[in-house]
């Protein structure tokens, strides 16, 4: 094989290997890395939307006081409640002191996504499931008796994500358990 053969072998095959690297498009994998680093996976903060038998449970338990129109974590739930904001006339939501933690299960497809998302935007589905383990062990019994359990099922949800001049981004996730539960983690 000549010199200028070998040379041109070289180039070519850096070329490839910069095109292969630069690839654009969205893999499983790559989808996976994105959506495990989003919000939804990884909250900052969790919070449940409480109903009047919940409520009564930490004011029995002494998690919080009941005023006139609020609610007042008490010293029993330091560490377990940040705050309690109330979201209607009956309604408060309890945002915990520590994120419920979730697991994604694997990518189960991906799509194009409507035109009216733009040319280089796709829409992925996922399985996910609530790490329910890890919320018993990271709170007391008195504030897992009160703000129920999590769902074990695995929970179907998609992202939509958009392709942009450094990369693919997750631009919306729609969580279906906001359909199934709404008092996990939609009210934010």
């Amino acid at each position: 094989m000549t010199v200028n053969m070998r040379r041109w072998m070289v180039l070519l095959s850096g070329t490839l290997l910069l095109t292969a690297c630069n690839s654009q498009e969205l893999t499983r994998d790559k989808a996976r890395k994105l959506i495990n680093a989003s919000s939804e996976i990884a909250p900052a903060k969790s919070a449940w939307i409480i109903d009047y038998n919940r409520l009564q449970c930490g004011v029995n338990k002494g998690l919080w006081r009941l005023g006139l129109t609020f609610l007042t974590p008490t010293d029993a739930a330091k560490g377990s409640i940040a705050a309690i904001e109330r979201v209607s006339e009956t309604g408060y939501k309890v945002v915990l002191a520590k994120p419920m933690k979730r697991e994604l299960i694997a990518v189960t497809g991906i799509t194009d996504a409507p035109s009216a998302f733009g040319p280089h935007a796709k829409l992925v589905s996922y399985n996910w499931r609530w790490l329910t383990e890890t919320f018993k062990n990271d709170y007391p019994d008195s504030v897992v008796q009160c703000m129920g359990t999590l769902p074990s099922e695995t929970i179907e949800a998609h992202a939509l994500m958009k392709l942009y001049d450094d990369g693919w981004r997750v631009e919306t996730i729609t969580p279906l358990q906001c359909l199934q539960y709404p008092e996990l983690g939609c009210a934010r």
